[in-house]
């Protein structure tokens, strides 16, 4: 067995006062409000044509259903493969970035590559693109800006209706 090296002698960091932060029942009433207007935005512009067609197409789907995404939209892309996972569904998440390092093999032209992207134009995704074609993979965006390089190179975009941060929008008043 090693020995541990003796503790260091390092100063305590300066003893502060916890900084609470007070919210009225008014902000937050506005908050909720904000956020059900999102909400009925967001079921409002639903296209379920195409949401119906995603969701037959990855019913469908003969082999395995890998999501994608960076930033934000990686977080998305992980909670939905993670649940489908809990359904006894094959949906791993794949990093564009792994994928671009050899992970890419991972795909066959039975699966389906889902890409999430706000914008439609993360690069990394992008980037993934020509691989995932070279491999027969079907590939389906899900983007919120109309009319991009994601959705335009995809066999499949889901437009996914979104109105601004409502949770930004009420802490800056």
């Amino acid at each position: 067995m090693g020995l541990l090296p003796p503790p260091l002698d390092l100063p305590s960091p300066p003893s502060t006062k916890p900084h609470h932060k007070h919210i009225s029942q008014t902000t937050l009433l506005n908050l909720f409000k904000s956020q059900q207007d999102h909400l009925n935005f967001f079921f409002q512009n639903l296209n379920l044509s195409q949401t119906l067609s995603f969701t037959q197409t990855l019913l469908n789907s003969r082999g395995t259903i890998f999501f994608s995404g960076v930033g934000k939209s990686e977080f998305i892309a992980h909670k939905i493969s993670q649940t489908l996972v809990s359904l006894d569904i094959r949906s791993p998440f794949l990093s564009p970035l792994d994928a671009l390092y050899g992970d890419i093999g991972a795909l066959s032209s039975a699966d389906v590559l889902v890409l999430f992207s706000k914008s439609g134009s993360t690069e990394e995704l992008l980037r993934l693109l020509p691989c995932a074609r070279a491999k027969g993979v079907y590939l389906i965006s899900v983007t919120s800006v109309s009319n991009n390089a994601l959705a335009n190179t995809c066999d499949m975009n889901v437009h996914c209706p979104w109105r601004g941060n409502c949770v930004r929008s009420i802490w800056r008043r």
